[in-house]
């Protein structure tokens, strides 16, 4: 995820880390392990008639940029890092929408999609998907306190972060109200669209014990910080809080705009594809390959992302799962089009 010339970002879904501004983003898992995906990532099921998408727009943070996923899409949009692995790519090669708006941002709040993303989604939009949320509970701030610690003794401490984290979660002024804000904005932009919002997926087993006494540490110094299970287990806890507080928002929405907004939860497509699985040696060794883990780290080979930013990221994408979810909105909404 970096390079030892500089501090880095980290992403979760991903992992974005940088100095100011911590991000997180995940690494989705290829498609021939997402339910109902096609045998071959080539493989591009037709359109049943119930899922008939004319434009879609993609909004969201690094999760929804899909970092270092792929190639960069159509240059990578400046310093949004979007990828054309990302789940809105590969989910639009199934829906073929005749208008495709990719603006999801990496490092993005909830405040920045609605302040920055939100103008840009095209007013006939009748399909919209975004991932938010991460960054405003300060989750890069976990990362590198508790895994990684770039900034040595200056790393925010590992409990600190954590007990940060979980006051944010749980203060509807930094969550639950700006992420409905956010989805207000975009239903107030596109009046005819459907929204979706993706939660994020849990990075670690946390019932295995080889990581328990295993350093993640960038810097190898005395005391380092061990990736235990109970911090392990701490790490997985918030982001089922954070999943339950943004299905909270999508089911207060849909009481003022019935069967407008749904939640999509990932995070089962994931099993056994997280860190520290049974029998992985920890952390990930420069070069090495792990096709089988569904997030990036440190020394996840990536090709063309040359500064380390794609830490704790997606590889792939959960399209199939926005699938079924469209696909479901449309069986029972019989005049959405």
């Amino acid at each position: 995820m970096a390079s030892k010339a500089k501090p880095y970002a980290i992403f979760w879904a991903a992992f974005f880390l940088t100095l100011s501004n911590f991000e997180f983003t995940a690494a989705a898992p290829p498609d021939s392990v997402i339910p109902k995906a096609p045998s071959s990532p080539s493989v591009v099921p037709k359109l049943p008639a119930a899922v008939a998408v004319s434009n879609y727009n993609a909004l969201g943070d690094s999760f929804g940029a899909g970092v270092a996923a792929g190639s960069p899409y159509n240059g990578g949009g400046g310093g949004c890092n979007r990828y054309d692995g990302a789940y809105s790519v590969k989910l639009n090669n199934r829906i073929r929408a005749r208008t495709f708006n990719f603006i999801a941002c990496t490092g993005a709040t909830t405040g920045d999609v609605l302040k920055n993303q939100v103008p840009s989604i095209d007013q006939a939009a009748d399909f919209i998907s975004v991932t938010m949320g991460g960054n405003n509970i300060g989750f890069g701030n976990i990362v590198n306190g508790c895994v990684y610690r770039f900034n040595g003794p200056f790393a925010p401490n590992c409990d600190d972060a954590l007990t940060s984290a979980e006051r944010a979660i749980n203060d509807d002024n930094v969550l639950l109200n700006p992420v409905s804000d956010a989805i207000r904005g975009m239903l107030a932009r596109a009046p005819n669209a459907m929204v979706s919002l993706t939660g994020y997926a849990m990075f670690w087993n946390a019932t295995t014990t080889q990581c328990d006494t295993v350093s993640w540490n960038y810097w190898n110094v005395p005391g380092a910080t061990k990736m235990t299970r109970a911090v392990r287990q701490k790490m997985n806890d918030l982001l089922v809080s954070t999943n339950g507080k943004l299905n909270t928002a999508v089911q207060n929405l849909n009481r003022d705009f019935p069967g407008r907004v749904s939640f999509i939860d990932y995070d089962a497509a994931f099993e056994g594809h997280r860190f520290c699985e049974e029998g992985v040696i920890e952390p990930q060794k420069s070069g090495e390959d792990r096709s089988n883990t569904y997030f990036f780290q440190l020394n996840t080979p990536v090709g063309s992302l040359a500064g380390g930013d794609e830490a704790f990221v997606p590889s792939s994408s959960p399209a199939n799962t926005y699938y079924d979810a469209l696909e479901s909105y449309k069986s029972s909404n019989p005049g959405a089009e």
